[in-house]
This record gives C-alpha cells, structure tokens and sequence, in this order.
C-alpha cells in the first residue's frame, strides 16, 4: 500500500464517522431516565399510602386516639336517650269497697271504685332520675250512693272520702350521690316512720302526695338525716287541694 492509497483511505474512514455522528445526532431521542435539557436522573414517583394504612407516626401497639366528640352532643342524642330507653312502666289497679251505716242518716252509704296509676320512672343519670305518674279513680255505679267529701253534691248519705279524680299523682326530679346526699323536688310520696304523722294514707284509694323538697343523707349504717318542707294535698269541703305545711324534720337514729 503506497501513501497516496493509505491517505485516501484515513480521509474515507474520518468522513465516514462525521456523517454517523450527524445522522445519529439529527434523530436521537431524550433518555426515559434524565431529565430534560440535563444528565441528571429522574426522581421515583412518591409512593400513595393505602387507605387504610396505619399512621406512620402512630408509634407500634397503642391504639390510635379516638376522635374527638361534642359533649353536648354526646349527652343529648346518647346518654338521655339511654337513660329514657332503660326506664320502667308501672301500672297498679285496684278495686275498693267502702260502706258506712251512720245513726244520723237514714241512708247508709256505699262506694264500690277501682283506682288505676300509671307512671314511668327513668333510669339514673349521674345520679339525676326522673318519674312521672297519673292516677284515675272511677266510681261503679251510681256516684250519689255515697257523699264524696262534698264533691258530688250528695248530703243525705254518710261521707266517704273518695271522690272520682283523673290527676297528676307524682312528677318529681331526683339526685342522689352514694348514701351521702338525696335531694328530690316536684309531687311525691313521702313516708316517715311508721306513718302516724306523715304517710300517704294508703288505705284511701286517692293516694296522699306532696308537693315538696326533701334532703336526706346515711352517712353511718345507724344514723339517718331527713329534713322536707312541703304543700300537703288533703280532702276539704268541695274538692281536693293543697294547704301549706310547715318543715318536717328527722333524725332516727337506729341502735341494736
């Protein structure tokens, strides 16, 4: 090989690269791995946690907090619903005879009723309780058999002290803490001891209520504190009404 043949030939070779480097240049493609217009690698996309993926501040084994919720709403649409759900119905009937034979009468009188009560106590509520009851009394058989107290017009006959009534017999509000405080308002039954001087006569069919605020407290096995001041509801001349009372007071102390 002479030199003109060599010369031909490197000139060939050189022309030959320049046209491959400005073919490959003219229709290269951007790497799926830099960024545009540098070398520099592109990022990993961030991954998406699951939706139901734990928090990953949350430290391992303690429960995440629950959310917090309105007390307000907590108390009326939870607690006072639940309270109302769990409380109890009562219903009681019964059936009286009454008669009297009085020697200043020519007539003697009878007075056969029946008595119905029903009522709805709820359940305790921090120590808060509620109950409300009704109560009928119905005559059967002709009401002037007998002189109701006055209420019936009826004179010529003996008095027994029952009177037809449809009326609110209890609707009171309690609050107890443990055996140390009971306070109660709003019309009650109120029993002290063995009934001699307050009781709610249980012999009538209209059972005596009061209106009243009471306060009590145990706080020894043997010792028991009881203080009220009340309207009592008796039977006068012409209908059943409320006359004002004086505080009742007691203090049984009970020894063995």
């Amino acid at each position: 090989m002479n030199l003109n043949t060599l010369g031909r030939w490197v000139r060939t070779t050189i022309a030959s690269i320049l046209a491959l480097t400005i073919f490959s240049t003219a229709h290269a493609q951007e790497k799926p791995y830099t960024q545009p217009g540098t070398a520099l690698p592109v990022p990993p996309p961030a991954l998406k946690p699951a939706a139901n993926a734990p928090d990953a501040s949350a430290r391992p084994g303690v429960p995440p907090a629950a959310p917090e919720q309105n007390p307000f709403a907590n108390l009326f649409e939870g607690k006072i619903p639940e309270a109302i759900a769990k409380g109890k119905f009562n219903l009681n009937v019964r059936l009286r005879y009454e008669g009297v034979e009085q020697s200043t009468f020519e007539e003697e009188a009878n007075a056969p009723t029946i008595r119905t009560r029903f009522g709805y106590t709820t359940a305790p509520l921090y120590g808060f309780q509620g109950m409300i009851e009704g109560e009928n009394i119905a005559v059967i058989g002709p009401e002037d058999n007998y002189n109701a107290a006055g209420s019936n017009n009826t004179t010529d006959r003996p008095i027994i002290q029952e009177p037809p009534t449809t009326e609110l017999n209890q609707a009171w509000l309690s609050y107890s803490y443990t055996n140390w405080v009971t306070a109660k308002g709003g019309r009650q039954r109120l029993v002290l001891d063995n009934h001699r001087f307050i009781g709610d006569s249980a012999w009538r069919q209209n059972q005596q209520t009061f209106d009243a605020m009471t306060l009590g407290s145990t706080p020894l096995p043997d010792l028991r504190c009881f203080t009220a001041t009340s309207g009592k509801r008796i039977a006068c001349s012409e209908m059943w009404m409320d006359c004002p009372r004086p505080i009742a007071t007691s203090i049984p102390i009970r020894t063995s």
